[in-house]
């Protein structure tokens, strides 16, 4: 708990495969997940907010989508491969010289680099493929939104 770039991150097969000596966060894995090109990908996105009471934020409409290296696979053989489950750029950066020339990042070119992608690139992407990304990014801030509510009686 409390780490950053991917470091002590572990996926499991089985529950009781859980070491609860120290304090961790759990949350069950998307075996289903939305892929691209048969990529796992996750979103980074910015919000700025200037005040909890009354509740006022602003979220940035150019993020960027970070891809796994490797094509997804819910093979049990897989599960401890990071190049597939894990988006964080910290781990991807050692696989970036031996991405697919089919890998977004390539298919991006300029809108690309490491293992990310502009966001205004992928949803560009995504509606070709026939994604409503316009409701995409309407639940997507309805998300923020909630969570924000969620952790508004926590800060000062």
């Amino acid at each position: 708990v409390g780490l950053s770039r991917g470091r002590g991150i572990s996926l499991i097969n089985n529950i009781e495969d859980i070491s609860y000596a120290d304090p961790i966060v759990t949350q069950k894995y998307l075996l289903n997940p939305l892929l691209f090109l048969g990529y796992k990908f996750d979103l980074r996105l910015y919000i700025l907010v200037t005040s909890f009471n009354p509740l006022e934020a602003f979220i940035y409409k150019q993020g960027f989508g970070r891809f796994g290296t490797q094509k997804f696979s819910v093979n049990p053989e897989s599960i401890h491969d990071e190049r597939i489950h894990l988006t964080n750029s910290s781990i991807q950066q050692q696989y970036w010289d031996d991405l697919d020339p089919r890998h977004p990042v390539v298919l991006a070119g300029a809108n690309g680099g490491g293992n990310k992608v502009t966001l205004s690139w992928l949803f560009e992407k995504l509606k070709v493929q026939g994604f409503d990304t316009r409701k995409m990014w309407i639940r997507i801030s309805d998300l923020c939104l909630k969570t924000l509510l969620c952790v508004e009686d926590d800060i000062p």
